[in-house]
């Protein structure tokens, strides 16, 4: 089976240190490309919706990656209709990351429990990672909000939102948290 994806996805728009983002208006959009940030620090993405990256097509462009950076903001974005993560943190160090009032949208006719719920949604790998995310609005997601793994991590979730219209309907695959098996002691004091 041929299947079709737009290049454009894999080759997401480099941000540089010192940067600020900012949709102007209600739908300022970035349509078909995400955004990488690469060995940088204080770095602002506000009110985008990022969206359209070959949905269907698992490892076809990330709607933001972020590596080896420091100091990043994240806030009133929404994020839908993305091939693979909404937001994936890795290789590299990703410390004092903030994610907040975002819309994660997982609405997607091409999910892969075939349920309509997209599953790669947030993804951590960083080493050493500290990441906040506070006041979001994850909805129809059947995963990964986020997936967490690696050493040395500190990770904050507080004051999201969880919403699945169909959960009960596609047999209940839903988790939030998903922690990886170096994060063996999460509950530990």
């Amino acid at each position: 089976m041929l299947v079709d994806f737009d290049r454009a996805g894999k080759r997401p728009l480099e941000i540089g240190s010192n940067k600020t983002a900012i949709g102007v208006g209600p739908n300022a959009t970035m349509k078909g490309k995400g955004l990488r940030l690469n060995a940088v620090s204080n770095v602002i993405i506000r009110n985008l919706t990022i969206g359209d990256i070959n949905s269907g097509v698992i490892f076809a462009g990330d709607a933001i990656a972020i590596a080896r950076a420091d100091l990043v903001w994240i806030d009133h974005n929404r994020f839908h209709d993305v091939g693979r993560q909404m937001i994936a943190g890795g290789f590299g160090s990703t410390t004092n990351i903030t994610i907040s009032w975002n819309d994660f949208d997982g609405s997607d006719t091409y999910s892969s429990y075939c349920n309509g719920e997209h599953y790669w949604n947030l993804l951590f790998l960083g080493v050493p990672q500290t990441i906040t995310i506070v006041n979001n609005y994850f909805h129809e997601i059947s995963g990964r909000a986020p997936h967490i793994d690696g050493a040395q991590r500190i990770i904050h979730l507080a004051n999201n939102h969880f919403h699945n219209t169909n959960a009960q309907q596609s047999g209940g695959c839903f988790h939030a948290v998903d922690a990886g098996p170096s994060v063996d002691h999460l509950c530990k004091h």
